[in-house]
């Protein structure tokens, strides 16, 4: 009988821990950007950098930077605004992704660095093309930059410093 009420409490209590768990898990830096992401690709593509869609995506995305793109995509060349964005942010290119995937996220305490990566004409042929920022805020991931590196003789930057120098520049 004691043996039993053992089992019992010990499975119980697995059965507990696995439900506290489980929620973090869905809340890891990968799967943050990945939801992101997922939202991105089935966005039609003239939303997939607008203010609609930012506004769809906020709550995966840090206040700052919300703010800053945001304000960023409210700018329009055609109406005389001195700074716009001329390409897409999240995949880093002036043409849409036909495929994207993601490497393994590197966590160091509450940032984390997941590599993305994307071909832009032929699926299945994908390069890294940013990397996506992360951190943990009261127990919840945002994204809070997206990272380019050094390419075509320019030297590496990041959108968040990107959109601060031109909005307040």
């Amino acid at each position: 009988m004691k043996r039993t009420t053992a089992l019992i409490c010990t499975l119980v209590t697995f059965v507990l821990a696995l439900a506290i768990v489980a929620p973090a898990r869905a809340d890891a830096p990968a799967a943050v950007v990945k939801a992101f992401y997922d939202a991105y690709q089935k966005a039609p593509d003239r939303d997939q950098v607008s203010r609609k869609f930012l506004v769809s995506q906020r709550s995966r995305l840090e206040p700052g930077l919300y703010a800053l793109l945001y304000e960023m995509l409210g700018h329009d060349p055609g109406k005389g605004d001195k700074v716009w964005l001329d390409f897409d942010p999240f995949v880093n290119a002036q043409m849409n992704a036909a495929t994207i995937r993601f490497g393994a996220a590197r966590q160091k305490g509450d940032t984390a660095l997941v590599p993305m990566y994307a071909s832009y004409r032929v699926p299945g042929h994908e390069q890294q093309r940013v990397t996506i920022e992360v951190r943990r805020f009261g127990g919840a991931w945002k994204i809070t930059n997206f990272l380019y590196a050094a390419e075509a003789g320019m030297k590496a930057w990041d959108l968040k410093r990107y959109l601060r120098q031109e909005l307040r520049g």
